[in-house]
């Protein structure tokens, strides 16, 4: 009997955890579409000339690699959108701005190898995530973008995929706009749209 109340009361808990963590989503997202700036709120901005030197930098296992294509957008100078294709355990571009205030951001789409034969059936570390650095600002964000799977069958490696791209879509591509260097509070950047 405690044990039929014992999982009962779990499966309530869980339930209200999910419920309040789909109500913030919304509120995020209602925040961010507010907070978000565009290319005409840039021209309103101060416009120095300030270089200003922006690190991206892609971290993953080595079976990651061997098992997925991770395409990246990124902004190049300017804001330009580059692309690239992630082949090594630690993918580094870096990018010198002119003038401030400029977009930053990155976005990845990842894409399985079913092309090619992997020997193994499960791979024991799948896991990459990133980090977007500008030391003149002090500003530096980062964040998982496959979250460490073990034991994970190489037979669902498509899948996966398709879902971590699926759940991407629906969440704000990492982009914002510096618009100052840091000053003893630190830097003065806000979330953008990455097209606008």
């Amino acid at each position: 009997m405690k044990k039929i109340l014992y999982t009962t009361a779990l499966m309530l808990m869980t339930t209200l955890v999910l419920t309040s963590c789909d109500g913030l989503n919304g509120s995020q997202k209602k925040l961010k579409e507010q907070m978000s700036v565009t290319n005409k709120d840039i021209q309103n901005y101060e416009h120095r000339e300030e270089a200003t030197t922006v690190t991206y930098k892609i971290y993953c296992s080595q079976e990651f690699v061997d098992a997925i294509d991770m395409v990246v957008t990124y902004k190049g100078k300017g804001g330009i959108n580059l692309t690239d294709t992630v082949r090594d355990t630690t993918w580094v571009k870096t990018v010198v701005n002119d003038s401030i205030p400029v977009k930053i951001g990155i976005d990845w789409t990842l894409v399985s190898k079913k092309d090619r034969k992997i020997s193994k059936e499960r791979f024991d570390n799948l896991m990459a995530g990133y980090n977007i650095e500008c030391k003149e600002a002090a500003f530096t964000i980062g964040n998982g973008i496959i979250g460490q799977h073990k034991n994970f069958p190489v037979s669902k490696l498509e899948a996966l995929c398709e879902l971590y791209n699926f759940q991407h879509k629906d969440v704000a591509k990492a982009c914002n706009i510096l618009k100052a260097k840091h000053d003893a509070w630190g830097v003065d950047a806000e979330p953008a749209e990455w097209d606008d």
